[in-house]
């Protein structure tokens, strides 16, 4: 048992260990962190030697709160623009590392070919770190397969350990292939917010990493028959889309699509749409009771690339209606009832009802209180009505039909009848003694002469 307990214990630690430089990012906050080169470098980008064409407006994303990390990245300048080789070197503000540290950098890769990228820090002038990340160990990161899936990754968060004390005032990065390729198509590379914090792992490793398609999607709630799904703008589905480092929605880019699709599950019927960037006119009404499903997929030329679905069941929609329905009443009695109004509605007015006829029921209404009357033997169909609002909807008149059933009043007792009913059998049985005592029917017993 003692064995037993022990492999497990290594086997969760084992597990630990493995994935313990995947999150890098838990190991450093703010707090912990020294910049070489901050987030918001623009307006001091000639201080680090950083050209204007060179300036990005991409980051990776917040893993707390799914929004777009704050400032801009690098992405240095190519010296051929075929396959976007680059030798470049940035200044940073002057920082002290050591061997206990590493440098933490934020890459994307915007294809999932590359060179190999070789990052240099150096005092200036003499003293240097080198990391070497071969065109190999990047395109191992860059795309994940597995026998279910195949996972394109952004942003990476890579750490660079340091082996020695050193004073930290430029970044060179290399990005290069002894032989190119001219059937490749290279990715470019853009550089985020590199930083100094406490060393993680002894070797190059790729920490967190980010899917490649990056995009939220807001299907809304449907609940209720007639509910509408409205679409005027892309940007009323998808809250955000970014295809690597490209703000889709404000930069589509033609080769991707998104595909939205409605299935009604139960009567298996589908309706599909092409979304298009920008404006965009598309209406669905849920018009009955059944299991539905929404989803979004991204095409890239015509391939499925990844997608996301919604599942959910439309209701019958009960805008008015009496709690527990309307009894059987006698004629002659007044009865309460309870109506209730959704809280769905936005706004709505005063309750009314009417009665088919008010010869068998008449009917009121007093404070959502129904007051029906029974007047005599019958049946009638009584409506409640409101005029309400929905959200996305017209205001309209919604309402519930019952059917009320009156039975004849109940009767008292009737005590006179019951007192000439008792008299009439005590006569009646005094009468049918003496004839069976006259004619001798009762054995010991003779009529008097």
């Amino acid at each position: 048992m003692k064995k037993i307990a022990s492999f497990i214990l290594m086997f969760v630690c084992g597990i630990c260990a493995s994935f313990g430089a995947f999150f890098l990012h838990a190991f450093a906050t703010d707090d912990t962190k020294t910049y070489l080169i901050g987030a918001n470098y623009e307006s001091q980008a000639s201080d680090y030697s950083i050209s204007s064409d060179e300036i990005y407006d991409a980051s990776p994303f917040d893993a707390t709160t799914s929004a777009r990390m704050a400032g801009k990245s690098i992405m240095p300048s190519a010296d051929e623009e075929s396959d976007f080789v680059f030798d470049k070197t940035y200044n940073t503000n002057s920082t002290e590392i050591s061997d206990s540290q590493s440098v933490f950098v934020y890459l994307l890769f915007n294809q999932t070919s590359s060179h190999t990228l070789r990052i240099t820090a150096s005092d200036g002038v003499s003293n240097e770190i080198s990391w070497t990340l071969s065109r190999q160990a990047i395109e191992m990161q860059i795309v994940h397969t597995t026998s279910v899936s195949n996972m394109r990754y952004g942003w990476m968060l890579v750490e660079l350990p340091s082996t020695q004390n050193l004073t930290i005032n430029t970044l060179r990065f290399e990005y290069y292939s002894d032989e190119i390729d001219q059937t490749a198509t290279y990715a470019r590379v853009l550089i985020y917010a590199p930083y100094i914090a406490q060393k993680v792992s002894n070797a190059i490793a790729f920490g967190s990493k980010q899917a490649y398609y990056n995009y939220a999607v807001n299907f809304g709630t449907y609940r209720y028959v007639n509910d509408k799904f409205k679409l005027t703008n892309i940007t009323d589905l998808i809250d955000y889309c970014y295809l690597g480092e490209i703000d889709y929605l404000s930069y589509p880019i033609s080769s991707y699509q998104f595909i939205l699709k409605i299935i009604n599950v139960d009567e298996d019927k589908t309706q599909s749409h092409t979304l298009v960037a920008g404006t965009d006119d598309f209406e669905y009404q849920f018009d009955k009771a059944s299991n539905y499903e929404m989803s979004i997929t991204l095409f890239k030329d015509s391939v499925a690339i990844t997608g996301t679905t919604k599942s959910f069941y439309v209701n019958e929609f009960s805008g008015i209606y009496i709690n527990f329905g309307l009894s059987v009443m006698k004629k002659g009695k007044t009865y309460e009832y309870d109506v209730v109004v959704s809280d769905e509605f936005l706004n709505h007015g005063d309750v009314s009802v009417v009665s088919a006829s008010d010869g068998v029921a008449s009917v009121r209404m007093d404070a959502n209180k129904l007051y029906v009357t029974a007047n005599k033997k019958g049946s009638t169909k009584i409506t409640i009505s409101v005029l309400a609002e929905r959200a996305g909807q017209e205001a309209k008149i919604y309402s519930a039909d019952y059917v009320a059933y009156v039975t004849e009043e109940a009767t008292g007792v009737n005590w006179w009848l019951m007192g000439g009913t008792a008299i009439f059998l005590i006569v009646a049985s005094v009468v049918v003694y003496t004839i069976m005592v006259r004619r001798r029917l009762i054995k010991g017993r003779y009529p008097k002469y």
